[in-house]
């Protein structure tokens, strides 16, 4: 190397009176005017001490990288087990709920001509249906995070056209203004891809039922920008609770206005996610709001 650069520098253990060392030799050589080497200049430099510390600081990534690891697996285990134990909780809830919803029928029944005793037989089947719909909701969050990808290039705008059109014979009576913008082409999971975005829209839908003119627009970002936003100009949220949107059975609107368990964005969120995306919202009240997915 010497004989092509003229520099030569090079690091070596050695071992002075049984102690090791390391050393390091670093010369250049000096030419005259016609380019021949007269002579060679360089140092020897004991690097003893920094080698030691590179050698620690390589023990202690290797240290933290082993640490991340176990806690990764023992993060996924306590998923699997926390997705396990709802799937056989909401499983199991079923049957006592099944027969809560029978003996209030036979209840009902036998009681038809008692208005009081049908007053409260009516809350136990209205209830009794709610959790139903509660432990639907769980069972299918639960079976979204067991669920793999089969991802394949998705074309956004096919997509959304496709989820627009179904919900289009539920709306003839609503006055809605679609704005929809190019969207990108990604790659994703198609059926869990439109679970996502039916509930984004679905949600526009029902937070501008008090507009007298509602607006959604649906579009993405620059040019090559994978991030698609969903925007209505319905009641909105305050942001002081934006934290809640994605949780599960979290509800930021009064149910009697608005119908749902609250389970819908966490079922996006975990979808996004398990693609490696992100999702976020901005809004606030009775201004509409704006939620951005990346992908």
């Amino acid at each position: 190397k010497a004989n092509i650069t003229g520099v030569f520098d090079v690091e070596n253990r050695i071992f002075i009176n049984g102690r090791m060392k390391w050393i390091r030799f670093k010369s250049e050589l000096e030419y005259n005017e016609d380019g021949k080497p007269l002579n060679s200049v360089g140092i020897v430099q004991d690097i003893t001490d920094r080698k030691l510390a590179e050698n620690e600081l390589m023990r202690y990534r290797d240290h933290l990288e082993q640490l991340v690891r176990q806690r990764t697996a023992q993060l996924e285990d306590t998923n699997k087990d926390l997705e396990a134990f709802a799937y056989s909780i909401s499983h199991d809830l079923r049957a006592p709920l099944r027969h809560i919803n029978g003996f209030a029928n036979i209840l009902g029944r036998m009681m038809n001509d008692h208005p009081t005793a049908g007053k409260y037989i009516d809350l136990i089947n209205s209830s009794s249906t709610r959790m139903g719909t509660m432990i639907d909701g769980l069972l299918h969050f639960s079976r979204l995070g067991r669920q793999t990808i089969d991802k394949s290039e998705v074309d956004l705008n096919s997509l959304i056209s496709e989820i627009i059109v179904q919900f289009k014979p539920d709306l003839e009576h609503r006055r809605i203004e679609w704005k929809i913008d190019q969207l990108p082409k990604v790659n994703g999971d198609p059926n869990l891809l439109k679970i996502a975005f039916e509930n984004l829209i679905s949600n526009a839908i029902k937070y501008t039922r008090k507009e007298e003119k509602a607006v959604i627009e649906i579009g993405s970002g620059d040019k090559g920008n994978s991030t698609v936003f969903i925007r209505d100009n319905g009641v909105g949220f305050d942001m002081a609770y934006a934290d809640k949107l994605f949780g599960v059975f979290q509800r930021l609107h009064n149910e009697e206005e608005f119908e749902g368990t609250g389970i819908g964005l966490a079922n996006v969120q975990q979808i996004i996610r398990k693609h490696g995306g992100a999702i976020r919202a901005d809004g606030a009240l009775n201004e509409g709001a704006v939620f951005y997915v990346t992908l």
